[in-house]
């Protein structure tokens, strides 16, 4: 038995037998590597002069609002640790009851 012809020039190959996986598109790999290439453009540099143009949060908040915002954060703090002191304490008497069942 003869192979089949070649495909005529221009159109692509039929693919071969036994299920390999195609290789990876070289256009596609290339412009992959144009990005991760390039530097920052223009766009980042302009959200860096937006930032810095901004006022400043504290400008923005009057003093009630940030007192408010800071006796939140205070009193998150306090739950947290009490929180966490909770569980040490509940950890502790684990490790009693199970060294009192040996």
């Amino acid at each position: 038995m003869r192979p089949p012809p070649p495909p005529p020039p221009g159109e692509p190959k039929p693919p071969k037998k036994g299920g390999g996986k195609q290789p990876p598109d070289k256009n596609k790999i290339l412009a992959e590597m144009r990005i991760l290439r390039d530097p920052p453009g223009p766009r980042e540099r302009r959200t860096v002069e937006a930032d810095q143009q901004r006022p400043k949060v504290e400008a923005v908040l009057g003093p009630d609002l940030r007192d408010k915002i800071t006796g939140v954060r205070d009193h998150q703090a306090k739950v947290r640790d009490a929180m966490e002191k909770l569980s040490r304490a509940a950890r502790d008497r684990m490790k009693v009851s199970r060294t009192e069942e040996h």
